[in-house]
C-alpha cells in the first residue's frame, strides 16, 4: 500500500464528498488551519459555523477513519496519479483566481505545463465540420510557434482535433477531464490520451476517477470552469446555439478571460453559437495572429501579482482570489446586503455566499443587522 500523510488524505476525503462545494472546503481548511483539523472537529463545532447543511456533517465526520476511502486514495497514488494541493506552489496560479477553484487536482503527465506563459482554451462542437478542422489546422501551428499551450477537454470533435493538431505541430497541450484522470473519457480517445500522458503533455481533473454520485450534467460544467480558469483566453471554433462550449465561454467571461470566436456561415448550424457570442462581446478572429496580439496585451500574471500587492498595502488583506478582492472593495465604504453583492459581482449565488462566509471567518468581512456585510480594515 502506498503511504500518504494525514493531511493529504484529509483534503482528498473532503474534496470527494459530492455535496460540499469546493469553495466551502477551502473555507473550512483555511479557518481550521488544515484539512486534518477539519475532520478532527465534532458535529457541534462544525454546525456552529453555519457553513454546511446539518444533514451532511455526520457523513463528513465518518471520513476521518474510513478504511475504504483510505484504500481508494492509496490505489490512486499507486497508479502514478499525481496530486496538487491548492496551497502548494505547483497549483496553477490562474486557477486560484476563479470562484470555487478545486482544492485538489489530479494529473498524469507534465504538470509544469499549468504554469506556461500563455494558455489558450479551445472548445467547440463534437460534430465538427471540415470548416472547423481547417480552422484548427491553420491556427494551431501559428499558436504553437508563439509558445501558446493549448487547453481542451479531450471530447470528440473540436477538442480531440485541437489536441491532435497541437501534438502534430510539436506544441504542448493540456486535456481537462470531467470523469477523472485514470483513463480516457470518452473511451474512443484512449490512444490520444496515452500520447498526452507519455509524450510530455498533461491530463488533469478535479477527480481521480469517475464519480459514482455525480452525473455528466454536473461533471461537465465543473470541468468547463477549469478549462477556462487555467487559461488566459478561450477560443470557440464551431458551436451550435445549444452547446457545452458556450458554458465554457460563460465561465471565461465571469473569470475575466478573453473570449475569441471564429465567425462562420450564417446559414450553418455549427456557426450559430459562435455568431451569438460575438453579438455578446466575444472577439471575432479570422487568423491566429489576432489571438496572439490580444494575448500579448491582456493583463499578465505579473501585473495581477502587482495588483494583489497594491491591494495588500492598501487594505492590509491578502486575498486568494479576485472574487474576494471584488467583494471586499464593494463593501469598503458601507455595509452591503448579500443580494446587492451577488448582483454587483455577477457570480453564481452559491459561490458568493460561500466566499462571504470564508471572508467572515478570516476576519475580512463583518456582518451587521439584516444580513449586511462591511469590510474590516486592518490598520497594522
Amino acid at each position: 500500500m502506498v503511504t500518504f500523510s494525514k493531511e493529504e488524505y484529509s483534503l482528498f476525503a473532503l474534496t470527494q464528498y459530492p455535496f460540499i462545494e469546493p469553495s466551502k472546503v477551502v473555507a473550512l481548511v483555511d479557518f481550521f488551519g488544515s484539512a486534518e483539523q477539519v475532520l478532527n472537529q465534532n458535529a457541534t463545532q462544525l454546525r456552529a459555523l453555519n457553513l454546511l447543511a446539518p444533514k451532511f456533517i455526520p457523513e463528513i465526520l465518518k471520513m476521518k477513519d474510513n478504511p475504504e476511502l483510505k484504500k481508494q486514495f492509496s490505489s490512486i497514488l499507486a497508479q502514478g496519479i499525481g496530486i496538487i494541493d491548492y496551497r502548494s506552489n505547483e497549483y496553477p496560479k490562474r486557477l486560484l483566481n476563479i470562484a470555487s477553484f478545486p482544492p485538489m487536482l489530479f494529473y498524469k503527465g507534465d504538470v509544469s505545463l499549468v504554469h506556461s506563459s500563455s494558455l489558450l482554451g479551445i472548445v467547440g462542437t463534437r460534430q465538427m465540420t471540415e470548416y472547423g478542422k481547417a480552422v484548427l489546422q491553420n491556427f494551431i501551428p501559428i499558436l504553437v510557434k508563439h509558445q501558446v499551450t493549448i487547453v481542451s477537454g479531450l471530447a470528440f470533435g473540436i477538442d480531440y482535433t485541437a489536441h491532435e493538431e497541437c501534438v502534430a505541430a510539436k506544441g504542448k497541450t493540456i486535456a481537462v477531464l470531467a470523469q477523472g484522470v485514470d483513463k480516457s473519457y470518452p473511451r474512443g480517445n484512449q490512444k490520444l490520451y496515452d500520447t498526452l500522458v507519455n509524450e510530455g503533455h498533461l491530463v488533469i481533473s478535479e477527480f481521480p476517477m469517475p464519480h459514482e454520485k455525480l452525473n455528466d450534467r454536473i461533471l461537465f460544467p465543473r470541468r468547463n470552469r477549469i478549462v477556462s480558469g487555467l487559461c488566459d483566453g478561450v477560443l470557440v471554433v464551431e458551436a451550435p446555439k445549444r452547446s457545452g462550449a458556450l458554458i465554457t465561454t460563460g465561465y471565461a467571461l465571469d473569470q475575466n478571460r478573453d473570449v475569441f470566436s471564429v465567425p462562420g456561415n450564417i446559414d450553418q448550424e455549427m456557426s450559430q453559437g459562435c455568431l451569438q457570442i460575438i453579438k455578446h462581446g466575444a472577439i471575432p478572429v479570422t487568423k491566429a495572429e489576432e489571438i496572439i496580439s490580444e494575448l500579448g496585451i491582456q493583463l499578465s500574471e505579473s501585473k495581477q501579482v502587482k495588483s494583489a500587492i497594491k491591494t495588500q498595502e492598501r487594505v492590509g488583506a491578502v486575498f486568494t482570489s479576485r472574487l474576494e478582492e471584488k467583494i471586499f472593495t464593494f463593501c469598503r465604504t458601507q455595509a452591503k446586503a448579500l443580494d446587492d453583492i451577488i448582483e454587483h459581482v455577477s457570480e453564481p449565488a452559491s459561490f458568493i455566499s460561500a466566499t462571504v462566509t470564508k471572508m467572515q471567518l478570516m476576519g475580512y468581512l463583518q456582518e451587521e443587522s439584516g444580513r449586511r456585510f462591511v469590510a474590516v480594515r486592518n490598520e497594522n
